[in-house]
């Protein structure tokens, strides 16, 4: 999965009834492997895992795909440390998560370090450990693109580790993850010498909520109309509240914050809750893109969910076993496993609805009607969409 083009194809700014601030957009990403458009989703190794719990023979959607891995302060240690436990542990994970994606148009690993290793580390360890991960994790290993984790330089450090590290050929292509926490300054300089390249590039970016994030978030703003460079929001929480309503996260970062792409918080383990609180196990809604608690989706009228993992008619397997765990919902608050097995199926669910929706949206801004779509939906309650507010208020500022 070489990179091979990205290019603004469409772009909408709505209209006077238009979200303030709003812009939306259509990158057309190239790679060695195809050819796809965004806004888009990556599906993340989270849900392939899911999907292998449940033990249902549907696939996920295979173009788009990343394995986000927030390391251990010791797996950052043991790999820097020549630690062969550590190194083969994440080496056969790589390799997994490589054959169930070798579908895949664009794929991607992240090795990222934690917060509290990186405060421990030198700038030349910080770089040592970036270069052997990339060596021994990924281009040993096959891969096509690169990837360099958040590393926390300064703003001149920063722009001459890219520079120096900075590759597009036929047999491989880098990417560099930056964090919307980091200094603005930093951000700005690195996103402005990336970009002032004019070559095509994706640059990853862990999200942080706008409202925490404000200058951060006007740095990526001014790079909205860029035409070579694509933006993916890593790690990003499945849900936020807004209004008394759970709204998809991910299709709130791409609509208010113009990220190209955008892929769901991959935790550890998988995530599951501590107690058994049925309410916990939400299901997407492609009508409102809200996260409707599983009693409530189960409930609502016309809305069958055994209809919306888009089974076809020969697939009588996994319709019967998918129809007896949604069955089984109440045993579940007494049962983990059957718990479990149940909030892993909804995040299958949303990771087979989920894409098209995006693919909804990019055709209603080839139409020059997103803010249309976004209105018609729970997006419009959120923040920046939301009530005014001196939070809203900076965002918009800053954006326009």
């Amino acid at each position: 999965m070489v990179l091979e083009d990205v290019r603004m194809v469409a772009r909408d700014e709505g209209g006077p009834s238009s979200p303030p601030g709003f812009r939306a957009r259509i990158m057309r990403i190239t790679t060695n492997a195809g050819r796809f458009e965004t806004p888009a989703r990556l599906v993340a190794r989270s849900e392939h895992a899911a999907r292998s719990r449940i033990a249902v023979s549907r696939a996920l959607p295979s173009p788009l795909a990343i394995d986000f891995r927030d390391l251990r302060k010791s797996d950052v240690s043991g790999l820097a440390g020549d630690n062969g436990a550590v190194g083969r542990r994440l080496a056969r994970l790589t390799r997994e998560f490589r054959s169930c994606t070798r579908r895949a148009v664009l794929r991607m690993s992240v090795f990222q370090p934690p917060r509290n290793a990186l405060n421990l580390m030198s700038l030349q360890a910080k770089i040592d450990f970036a270069d052997a991960q990339a060596k021994f994790l990924q281009e040993n290993l096959g891969a096509d693109v690169l990837t360099y984790p958040f590393l926390d330089l300064s703003a001149s450090d920063y722009v001459r580790f890219v520079a120096d590290r900075s590759r597009r050929s036929r047999s491989c292509t880098t990417a560099f993850v930056l964090d919307m926490g980091m200094n603005a300054e930093s951000l700005a300089a690195v996103l402005r010498h990336i970009d002032g390249t004019g070559q095509p590039a994706i640059v990853p970016l862990i999200h942080r909520s706008p409202d925490r994030t404000v200058p951060q978030h006007a740095v990526l703003a001014r790079h909205l109309d860029s035409e070579k460079m694509a933006t993916l929001a890593c790690q990003v929480p499945r849900a936020v509240s807004s209004g008394g309503r759970d709204v998809s996260n991910l299709h709130l970062s791409a609509a208010r914050s113009g990220y190209d792409m955008v892929s769901v918080l991959q935790s550890r383990g998988y995530g599951s809750s501590p107690s058994l609180d049925l309410d916990r196990i939400r299901f997407f809604s492609r009508g409102t893109l809200q996260l409707d608690g599983i009693r409530d989706a189960l409930a609502q009228s016309g809305r069958r969910l055994i209809d919306e993992f888009h089974l076809n008619e020969f697939n009588r397997g996994d319709r019967r076993h998918i129809q007896g765990m949604l069955d089984g919902l109440e045993a579940a608050a007494l049962d983990r496993h059957r718990y479990d097995h149940l909030d892993s199926l909804a995040r299958v669910h949303e990771a087979l609805n989920s894409p098209l929706e995006f693919e909804r949206m990019r055709e209603m801004i080839r139409g020059g009607a997103a803010a249309e779509y976004i209105s018609g939906t729970a997006l419009l309650h959120a923040a920046p969409f939301g009530p005014p507010g001196a939070v809203r208020q900076a965002l918009i500022t800053n954006y326009t």
